[in-house]
């Protein structure tokens, strides 16, 4: 089974590829469950679920998890409810 890269906790049930990224030569693709893919798509990532995302190979300069997004510590800026 394997696990969401953002909580690390729930079995992947999602792929999102980033298509902003797909433009920039970065395309990056999400594995997710469905909470995170929530969380992701509306800018609302917890900070663990941020840090886990860069923990896993993502990078502050992708689209959902910028740093127009987020701060350095991974808390949601502008989270879209």
């Amino acid at each position: 089974m394997k696990l969401c890269e953002s909580c690390e906790k729930h079995q992947v049930m999602f792929k999102l590829k980033d298509v902003y990224g797909e433009r920039h030569n970065k395309a990056k693709t999400y594995n997710l469950c469905a909470n995170c893919l929530h969380n992701l798509t509306h800018l609302a990532l917890s900070p663990e679920q941020y840090k886990n995302l860069l923990k896993n190979g993502h990078q502050a300069d992708e689209y959902f998890i910028h740093s127009d997004f987020y701060d350095e510590s991974g808390n949601a800026l502008q989270p879209r409810w």
